[in-house]
């Protein structure tokens, strides 16, 4: 892996780091291009059929009450999907995995953000796009939050006060094979391969209900001119906490690690057409969305991300150029990999190429900073 560009803000960085001191999140610009490619086209001297540019974003789109985000977007002018256009027009992603965004099941809410907003803002002309049903907002029918009490957000599959409630979308230029796509809303935590089921709060009774996925997992096969890259899309219960939800998390990342490397241990594993087993580890792939845990924290999830990552654990020795230019890459391949959110500097939102694909450029860019949402979208290009 080696630095294509150096960046205002990094040379600081890298000052920092050769006194061998540690470097916070914020000390690197919000927008930035780095190579976070180990092997590509390049490398080998083999020429790339196909580039592709593959973005996710935390959209913010979400209301409290079921409906209300539909007629806000249908009135036109509204805010928050405007600042989301002028973003993605600005970048024009080929592939966008929306999160955070209220979803029907006719629909209708994300055709009116495509072709009321994202078309019309002049960017990409999203023609494709695929969003199921997931588990956010649907009600369990059993005692989930064990408060003596059936029914309400705390009961629902996945987090929501109403079926769809600040769910998921992919939206793409290239064609979506749908009869191909496989998604895993059904798949129960249960029967997820070495779960965390029993570090959890979730009511014994209630444990052979309770799905995996707080949304879903979708693996959406997208045509690229005879290419076919898979977007493996998802938004995960945040890892906070040490209950149901860190529990959760750490078994939804570590299912997806497994589904994108060709993990053995999914071969019986079916997703809710029926079809079992996991990708095959050099299929080309993209994992993107909120993964809900920052690789920076002490979840146990952090350290699976890392992986996908393909960031090593180094030991680090004071002192020599050696170390400080590890660090610096380092540095620089977690803040473009990941989004930072808010004041916190969380990393959430990831983009991560997969199987033998690697990312060729990330960036971060500003976003979505009405109705709630201080995400930024991440976008990063790959060659197929």
């Amino acid at each position: 892996m080696f630095l294509r560009r150096a960046l205002p803000g990094v040379i600081a960085a890298a000052g920092l780091m050769l006194a061998g001191a540690a470097v916070p999140a914020h000390a690197v610009e919000p927008t930035q291009h780095v190579d976070a490619a180990r092997t590509t086209a390049l490398d080998t001297g083999t020429a790339s059929s196909q580039g592709v540019s593959v973005a996710t974003l935390n959209a913010g789109l979400t209301s409290k009450a079921d409906g209300q985000t539909l007629g806000d977007l249908q009135a036109g002018g509204d805010e928050r999907a405007e600042k989301l256009a002028r973003t993605v027009a600005q970048e024009r992603p080929d592939v966008l995995v929306l999160t955070g965004i209220d979803v029907d099941p006719e629909g209708d809410t994300i055709e009116v953000l495509k072709d009321q907003y994202l078309n019309a803002a002049g960017g990409s002309a999203y023609r494709y796009v695929y969003a199921p049903a997931t588990n956010a907002g649907v009600d369990s029918g059993a005692d989930l939050d064990g408060d003596g009490t059936i029914g309400g957000a705390g009961d629902a599959l996945g987090a929501g006060d109403f079926p769809g409630q600040a769910s998921m979308a992919v939206l793409s230029v290239h064609p979506i094979d749908r009869t191909a796509a496989r998604t895993f809303s059904k798949l129960t935590w249960a029967e997820a391969p070495g779960n965390h089921l029993n570090a959890s709060d979730v009511p014994t009774e209630a444990r052979k209900d309770i799905p995996l996925f707080s949304t879903s997992l979708w693996d959406v096969p997208v045509e690229v001119e005879g290419d076919t890259l898979h977007i493996v899309a998802t938004s995960l219960s945040p890892a906070s906490g040490d209950g149901t939800d860190a529990a959760r998390n750490r078994d939804q990342v570590q299912l997806i690690h497994d589904y994108v490397t060709g993990g053995a241990n999914l071969s019986s594993v079916e997703d809710d057409q029926g079809r079992p087993g996991p990708l095959s580890s050099d299929t080309p792939a993209v994992v993107a969305g909120d993964l809900g845990v920052d690789i920076s924290s002490n979840a146990p999830a952090a350290k699976t991300v890392k992986s996908l990552l393909r960031m090593e654990d180094v030991e680090l020795d004071a002192g020599t150029s050696e170390n400080w230019l590890v660090r610096l890459e380092r540095l620089l391949k977690d803040s473009a990999a990941a989004t930072r959110v808010g004041t916190s500097s969380s990393r959430l939102d990831y983009v991560i190429g997969a199987g033998e694909l690697q990312n060729s450029e990330s960036d971060t860019k500003d976003a979505v900073r009405a109705g709630g949402s201080t995400h930024r979208m991440v976008v990063a290009d790959f060659d197929l």
